[in-house]
């Protein structure tokens, strides 16, 4: 069977997730703007332009059509922000401008939240002690602080309650149509420069339930990660940030059953679906380690 041609929007580092798609069947290009980055290890590197390029969108559908794409893949909230305009010509596994604006900008989200499901934001109140403010575009943990002083000037930032408790992500899917198809919910046990580097998969059916009525009602295309929080003393469940891409965990949940690959080949691929909801593995564990990526620096002054 002829290989599909996939292209990821930059990947840079996700080299677990290029081999997934290299193992199924797919010839994997990733859009970068320098070539030496990790993923060049299973990848073929196109050189394009900073995602705050005008010519960028011409760029890429030029790079698509050169190189016969079936399918795109953004993997950074900048890249998202393109997908509703490369949709008009190549197939996109990414949501419209709007989603990407609500999830993207955490003042958008605060007031999608509040508007909608006001009952899992953390919001403050007479009663908060400590504080988290973060800026309005950010990704990880950059940028995000701590204090017991109410600063409600500070327009580049929201503030929410900061909230002891145990960290959840979900890793979800939604098909093509914007309709959600399953999530593998679990707990974050370490995290490293914002993204999970420990996490165990526990079935939490309320955690499932948030996800599915948020996914169906934003009409998330493709896969999204959910980050949740749950209080400690409460037990009380508050949504952290939805990135409407792959997680960072995203290999974790994959590799535990939530298989994308059957799900993608049926959404675009006109292939038969075999996937069954709720078939994921239960207590599964990820470990991350980390491998060097190492090379030459070109000297560019000869």
């Amino acid at each position: 069977m002829k290989a599909k041609n996939i292209l990821f929007l930059g990947a840079g580092k996700r080299v677990s997730m290029a081999s997934i798609f290299t193992n199924n069947n797919f010839e994997v290009y990733s859009y970068e703007v320098e070539k030496n980055v990790p993923i060049s290890n299973v990848a073929k590197i196109i050189i394009g332009k900073k995602w705050s390029d005008k010519n960028i969108l011409q760029d890429i559908l030029i790079n698509c059509a050169d190189k016969h794409i079936d399918l795109i893949v953004p993997f950074q909230d900048a890249a998202i922000e393109l997908c509703e305009p490369l949709s008009k010509y190549f197939n996109v596994l990414g949501s419209t401008k709007k989603v990407a604006d609500i999830c993207h900008n955490k003042k958008e989200f605060e007031k999608y939240v509040l508007a909608n499901f006001p009952n899992i934001y953390p919001s403050i109140n007479d009663q908060t002690k400590q504080f988290i403010y973060k800026p309005i575009f950010g990704f990880g943990s950059r940028g995000i602080t701590r204090s017991e002083k109410l600063n409600e000037d500070d327009t580049h930032k929201v503030v929410q309650k900061f909230i002891e408790g145990v960290e959840y992500s979900v890793d979800c899917y939604s098909n093509k149509n914007g309709v959600f198809i399953d999530g593998v919910s679990r707990i974050r046990l370490e995290v490293c420069c914002g993204e999970v580097s420990k996490s165990e998969t526990v079935y939490d059916p309320e955690l499932l339930n948030i996800c599915e009525n948020i996914c169906n009602d934003l009409k998330i295309i493709g896969p999204s990660n959910f980050q949740f929080i749950k209080e400690n003393i409460t037990n009380k469940i508050y949504i952290i940030e939805i990135n409407c891409r792959f997680g960072g965990g995203a290999t974790f949940s994959y590799k535990s059953g939530l298989d994308y690959i059957n799900l993608i080949n049926n959404d675009f691929f006109d292939q038969p679906l075999t996937y069954i909801k709720n078939s994921w593995k239960k207590n599964m564990v990820l470990n991350r380690y980390y491998q060097d990526f190492i090379y030459e620096k070109q000297n560019n002054n000869n």
